[in-house]
C-alpha cells in the first residue's frame, strides 16, 4: 500500500472520491467491506481444516499478509504466500491458497 501511496497523488485520489454520489460511495465501501468479509469466513474455513485452533485474528493477519504479497506480484500470485505469517506447513497454506483463488475463480 505504500507503493501505491507513493506513486498515486493523495489529492487526486481524494478528488475522485468526492466526485462520488453519497449512495455510491456508501455502496462501494459496504460491498467492499462485505467482499472482504466473505474471503476471511471462506479463508478461515480453509485454514481450520488443517490448523483447528487458528483464530479469527490469525486467519485476518494471514489474509492481509496475502493481499500486500499479491499488490506486489505479477498476478497477484504474491497471494499464494499468505502462510509466511502462520509458520509451520508452508506446503499446506500454499496448497490451501490455490484452492482458495481457485473457488474464487470459478464462482466469477
Amino acid at each position: 500500500m505504500a507503493v501505491l501511496v507513493w506513486y498515486v497523488d493523495p489529492m487526486r485520489l481524494w478528488a475522485s472520491l468526492n466526485a462520488l454520489k453519497g449512495k455510491v460511495f456508501w455502496a462501494s465501501i459496504t460491498l467492499g467491506v462485505v467482499g472482504i468479509a466473505v474471503q476471511l469466513a471462506k479463508w478461515q474455513l480453509l485454514l481450520r481444516r488443517f490448523r483447528p485452533a487458528t483464530t479469527w485474528a490469525e486467519g485476518f493477519r494471514s489474509l492481509l499478509a496475502g493481499f500486500g504479497l499479491g499488490l506486489l506480484s505479477p498476478g497477484r500470485m504474491g497471494e499464494l504466500g499468505r502462510g509466511v505469517v502462520l509458520g509451520g506447513k508452508q506446503a499446506t497454506w500454499i496448497g490451501l491458497s490455490v484452492v482458495d483463488r481457485a473457488s474464487s475463480a470459478t464462482v466469477t
